[in-house]
C-alpha cells in the first residue's frame, strides 16, 4: 500500500482550508447584503420583555450627545428613566428601533427621560438618520457604570424616580407593546428619591 505523497496532502489541506475560507466569505457577505432583511426578521420575532427588579441606579456618570455636548446622567434622577446600550452593527439592536421610536413618541407626555448609549466605536450617526431614530443617542466616553454592565447588546434599564432600577432586559424587545407603555408610565408615576 503506497503512502500520499506530500504534494497530495498538502493539496487536500489547500482544498479543505479554501473551502473553508469561501465559506466564512460567503456567510460574511450574505450577512452584510441581507442585513436589512435580517433586520425585519428579527424585528417580527421580538417579544414583550419580562418584568423584573432589584438594583439601585449609579448617576455618577457623563455620556456625550451626537452634537458633542456632554450629558451629566445626574440630571435624570428624580425621573423615570429608559437606559438603553446598543450598538449601530447588531443585529438585534437595529431590529429594536421602530419600537422603540413609538414607546418614545407614546412616552412624551410623561415625565421619562430617555438614555439611548451608543457602544464601541462605531459611528452611530449614519445608523440614526438612516432609521429616522427619534429618541435621544449619547455616545460613552469611557466605562459604564458596573451595575449597566452586561454580556452583550441590547441591554435596556427601567429606573423609576426613586432610584430604583425596576427592570433589567438583556436582548431584543417589543418596546411599543402596550404592557410595556402602561409599566413606564406607572413607574414614572412613582414618587422620587427622599433625601
Amino acid at each position: 500500500m503506497m503512502k500520499p505523497g506530500k504534494s497530495f496532502v498538502f493539496g487536500c489541506l489547500s482544498g479543505v482550508i479554501l473551502t473553508v475560507a469561501g465559506l466564512v466569505i460567503a456567510a460574511v457577505a450574505v450577512v452584510y447584503l441581507f442585513q436589512g432583511l435580517l433586520v425585519k426578521s428579527a424585528e417580527g420575532r421580538l417579544r414583550t420583555p419580562p418584568i423584573t427588579s432589584g438594583l439601585k441606579a449609579e448617576y455618577a456618570w457623563q455620556v456625550v450627545s451626537l452634537d458633542g455636548v456632554p450629558f451629566d446622567v445626574e440630571e435624570t434622577r428624580g425621573k423615570a428613566v429608559f437606559l438603553h446600550f446598543w450598538h449601530p452593527t447588531c443585529i438585534a439592536c437595529l431590529a429594536e428601533i421602530p419600537a422603540i421610536n413609538r414607546l418614545y413618541d407614546a412616552m412624551q407626555s410623561i415625565n421619562v427621560d430617555f438614555v439611548c448609549i451608543s457602544t464601541g466605536d462605531k459611528d452611530p450617526r449614519p445608523v440614526v438618520l438612516q432609521e429616522d431614530v427619534r429618541f435621544p443617542v449619547y455616545t460613552l466616553e469611557g466605562e459604564r457604570p458596573a451595575v449597566y454592565e452586561t454580556t452583550m447588546t441590547p441591554a435596556t434599564f427601567l429606573i423609576a424616580p426613586n432610584g430604583d432600577i425596576v427592570f433589567k432586559h438583556v436582548g431584543g424587545a417589543k418596546w411599543d407593546d402596550d404592557t410595556v407603555i402602561s409599566f413606564l408610565r406607572m413607574v414614572a408615576a412613582q414618587p422620587e428619591e427622599t433625601p
